[in-house]
């Protein structure tokens, strides 16, 4: 199958499938008896695609947007997050972070610098154990990074960034316990297949997960559809926990490829031309990233 045949594929009627999570989100409140929703807003294409598909829902006032910023969140999403609340006339809260992330001593190396010379660094230290490892410090990350010279750093960076997407979920359960609300999460296909996610984290916990079977191309389909801001749409897709990590840079793919290949793999299809180089990278993103998505409950009892 070739480029433009995997494209094809993967497209989608925006219309159709906003009916069909609406439906779902409506279908979600009835069946849990909950008459608000919650979610995390952060200023990304995601969660303003889900804040979006609950105001088409809900009325303004039956939700909630809580925008979670911390020292290393870049300005823009946070400002990105709130102009957003207030276009779709949905109630938002503001909790700032850093004082939990300090008693848990969570924070950058070299705390008081600024976000540009922060990303500089961070994106100097990736070149690094992408030359001196041979792979992506992603797979690194997935695989396990006890045998790597970088391990040192590269676990405290992780556990500190995952600390973070945990604790946003303590407060959003907070928030829809109190108020009786559905708590909606923002997670898409891409990110649960090739481990781009936190586990137990807020992008891997929540009632309902509207965007879980679309892949990332496909929310950027939808999202046009609903007729979010074209800054939004337009922002290159980020974490925004590690200050200069974009999605691409850590993937070292675009969207658009590692979306096709996804959809190959999956559909057991051989790629063909400039993909199909690259169609062994995303099987390992898949590969490595299983424990992410599967706990391990070992089987006692099995009579084989």
């Amino acid at each position: 199958m070739d480029e433009s045949q995997l494209e094809q594929a993967i497209g989608i009627s925006s219309r159709q499938v906003t009916a069909g999570l609406e439906e779902a989100l409506r279908q979600a409140l009835e069946d849990m008896r909950r008459d608000r929703i919650v979610l995390g807003l952060s200023g990304g294409l995601d969660s303003a695609v889900v804040a979006a598909l609950s105001r088409r829902v809900l009325p303004g006032e039956r939700i909630l947007a809580l925008i979670m910023p911390d020292r290393e969140t870049h300005p823009v999403n946070t400002a990105d997050a709130v102009d957003l609340a207030c276009q779709l006339g949905i109630k938002s809260r503001i909790i700032h972070l850093d004082r939990y992330l300090e008693s848990a001593n969570v924070h950058f190396p070299i705390p008081f610098i600024g976000y540009s010379l922060k990303s500089r660094l961070v994106k100097i230290f990736y070149r690094k154990m992408r030359r001196r490892t041979g792979e992506t410090p992603f797979q690194t990350i997935l695989k396990g990074g006890w045998d790597s010279s970088f391990s040192r750093y590269l676990n405290k960076g992780t556990a500190n960034y995952r600390f973070k997407h945990r604790l946003r979920l303590t407060f959003l359960y907070q928030a829809a316990e109190e108020m009786n609300a559905l708590a909606v999460g923002a997670a898409n296909k891409t990110e649960f297949m090739t481990g781009f996610f936190v586990k137990f984290g807020i992008d891997h916990n929540a009632d309902i997960m509207p965007l879980m079977n679309l892949y990332k191309s496909q929310v950027f389909q939808l999202a046009s559809g609903l007729e979010l801001p074209q800054r939004i749409i337009d922002k290159a897709p980020s974490p925004d926990m590690i200050p200069g990590i974009t999605d691409e840079f850590a993937f070292e793919l675009s969207y658009r490829e590692l979306d096709m290949l996804l959809y190959a793999l999956e559909n057991e299809i051989r790629p063909e031309g400039s993909l199909s180089e690259k169609y062994r990278y995303v099987r390992s993103l898949v590969d490595y990233s299983h424990h992410m998505r599967h706990m391990i409950i070992p089987n006692l009892f099995d009579p084989a």
